[in-house]
């Protein structure tokens, strides 16, 4: 029986040894400046498995030390990936600074906005504007060189002052007749807590018509509606919803932050708070949201209580119930990780997250990790802990193809220190 037993557990210690060793982690893509540098919010992966993503600097085109930002593509080739620079943003009105990741839209196009362009006059900054939305696509003639940009065209141009907003930021989303949705980080108006002079951000709506697009805003934030203004960008919900999450700081020692919910409402649209957070309680600073099939949200806060040395955060979940919602901790990070989640999650068919935290990790500058559910609760797994060279500090969404494997991009690290694209293979 003794000899059974410890025939069982060798087997089992192999078992996990080689699923442990099916992990495999790549670096697809190293940035070192002129090709992009410092990406960092999430990809966007299409049907065939292409990669899509901005970075924050890079390009030369800004002739200043952080340049102006990049779009490219990563196509696999068999066992290889081809790594394209789609467009190197210029100081220009058309928008410089990429805000967000990019999306694939109903017409294929990629969409996306930035914080800056060069048009005087924006409300709150005459030197850098107030930012676009934008569409890229592929040149409309044959392309015979290795690089083939796509063209850019602007969607909308925010205005700032009390009818428009600023700063667009975070994820847009896209309903079935073709209209985009986002939000500005601040707006014309009434000043808002925590962002200064501004106001409190907006969401807006981009119509499609005719070849071109008609902006409305939606909805105006205001200090007695949330904590601050919008955070990250939008999600929506197959009834038409929005969710995004607010934020704000109050002090060194003191945060808050919420996740809303904006619902068309007769001709307009209602806006309420589903869930408040705190430095006391299950932290702050959100990031993203996800959405699965039942409605359920899953998120990150990035702090808790920051005044002690080592913060945390948590994973939570957002389960609809009546009229209200109920929240779950799936994974706090406080105590033996103490780590600091960023970004969006990604989510499986099995109901697996996946996400990144910046924090400590066995090197100090972050992992990816996985959650899974269990009927003893969700179960930590620790997919790879980052050095430096092959990567640091790992920002914004990390998305699953088709295939369950796994990309993201780190902010720093690589053989430039200028970020790298990574992909972990079951």
């Amino acid at each position: 029986m003794k000899k059974t037993l410890t025939l069982l557990f060798c087997l089992l210690a192999l078992a996990l040894c080689q699923a442990a060793q099916a992990q495999t982690y790549s670096i697809l893509h190293a940035f070192s400046g002129p090709d992009g540098a410092n990406p960092y919010d999430g990809i966007t992966v299409d049907g065939a498995g292409n990669l899509y993503r901005t970075t924050v600097y890079g390009g030369n085109n800004c002739n200043t030390s952080a340049d102006c930002g990049t779009v490219f593509r990563l196509q696999r080739r068999g066992s290889n990936w081809i790594f394209s620079l789609l467009y190197l943003f210029q100081p220009s009105t058309n928008g410089f600074g990429p805000s967000s990741r990019v999306f694939i839209g109903p017409d294929s196009s990629l969409y996306g906005t930035t914080s800056y362009d060069r048009r005087p006059g924006c409300f709150y900054d005459d030197n850098n504007g107030c930012g676009v939305l934008y569409r890229l696509r592929p040149s409309p003639g044959p392309c015979f060189t290795a690089l083939c940009p796509w063209t850019e065209t602007v969607v909308h141009s925010f205005q700032g002052g009390s009818g428009d907003g600023f700063w667009p930021l975070g994820d847009v989303a896209f309903d079935s007749a073709g209209n985009i949705y986002g939000v500005t980080g601040a707006s014309g108006g009434v000043p808002c807590y925590g962002a200064g002079t501004s106001g409190c951000g907006t969401a807006y709506k981009v119509t499609p018509a005719g070849g071109s697009w008609t902006e409305s805003i939606i909805y105006s934030f205001a200090a007695d509606f949330g904590v601050g203004p919008p955070s990250t960008g939008v999600v929506m919900s197959s009834s038409g919803d929005l969710y995004g999450t607010a934020d704000v700081c109050c002090g060194p020692h003191s945060c808050s932050s919420d996740v809303f919910q904006l619902s068309p409402s007769g001709s307009g649209w209602s806006g309420q708070i589903i869930q408040y957070f705190d430095d006391h309680g299950h932290g702050c600073y959100l990031g993203g949201l996800i959405l699965d099939g039942a409605g359920n949200i899953y998120g990150m806060t990035t702090f808790e209580r920051p005044w002690e040395p080592y913060p945390g955060g948590e994973v939570f979940q957002l389960t609809p119930s009546g009229s209200g919602w109920n929240y779950d901790t799936v994974y706090g990070f406080s105590g033996r990780h103490r780590d600091f989640p960023a970004g969006e999650l990604a989510r499986d068919a099995n109901g697996n997250l996946y996400g990144a935290v910046q924090g400590l990790g066995a090197y100090g500058v972050g992992s990816i990790f996985k959650l899974s559910p269990t009927p003893g609760g969700w179960m930590y797994t620790d997919l790879h802990d980052f050095n430096g060279l092959d990567g640091s500090d790992p920002t914004g969404a990390v998305v699953l193809d088709a295939r369950g494997n796994l990309y993201g991009t780190t902010y720093y690290g690589g053989p430039h220190n200028a970020g790298v694209v990574w992909e972990i293979t079951p």
